[in-house]
């Protein structure tokens, strides 16, 4: 299945997990392996391959621990950032100018006031 931005969490953790599942599957590694290398509990292994709610760092863990920690480069990418271009989103509003005064003396239309 492909990750759209219109899936749900739960449909992306759930796809998140099969997908680590496999990655063990295919470096011949048991859950019990895997718990071991992350620190976390086979449950924890458990929870994260069925799609269940688990704190990122378990999951930064579990990734640690199957060789694909280095794929969160690809995941976000190292962005520099020019302080210029940060000053220049973040420019002062501007006021409004005030409005014209009306002279006592000068007719105005009604609804050009």
């Amino acid at each position: 299945m492909k990750i759209h931005e219109y899936d749900s969490n739960a449909q992306i953790m759930t796809e998140l997990g099969k997908r680590l599942r496999d990655v063990r599957i295919s470096e011949a590694m048991l859950q019990e392996d895997v718990a071991r290398l992350s620190g976390s509990s086979v449950s924890t292994v458990n929870r994260i391959e069925a799609g269940k709610g688990v704190n990122i760092e378990h999951i930064l863990n579990y990734m640690r621990a199957v060789g694909l920690i280095s794929n969160l480069d690809i995941l976000v990418s190292e962005r520099s950032v020019n302080l210029e271009d940060m000053l220049k989103l973040n420019k002062k509003r501007q006021r409004a100018s005030r409005r014209k005064e009306i002279k006592k003396d000068e007719f105005i239309w009604g609804e050009d006031r």
